[in-house]
């Protein structure tokens, strides 16, 4: 199952202290996730302070034990992926409009 993670740095997140120790976290925690498998695709947008991941689990908790280092440091917002060959097999399966 694929999810779609938003994430946005808290604007009170400031101080050069806890940026750094917020980026220290997150660098260890991404690269856990690089060697688990589990992070597909993921980045930084540019236009500020926040990004995306595109994460493959097996279980709706993992999403939960994935991102808790992030939990009081950023917003989350995740989506469940159906990705166009899923879409295209359910509209074979199940004609809309018919």
């Amino acid at each position: 199952m694929k999810f779609h993670v938003k994430f946005e740095v808290f604007e009170s997140l400031i101080k050069d202290n806890d940026v750094t120790k917020v980026s220290e976290r997150a660098g260890k925690t991404i690269g856990q996730m690089q060697s688990s498998g589990k992070l597909i695709d993921g980045g930084m947008f540019t236009d500020g302070r926040s990004g995306y991941l595109l994460l493959e689990i097996n279980q709706s908790k993992e999403l939960m034990e994935l991102l808790a280092p992030f939990v009081n440091s950023i917003n989350i917002e995740s989506h469940p992926v159906y990705s166009m060959d899923e879409l295209k097999a359910s509209f074979e399966t199940h004609p809309v409009g018919t």
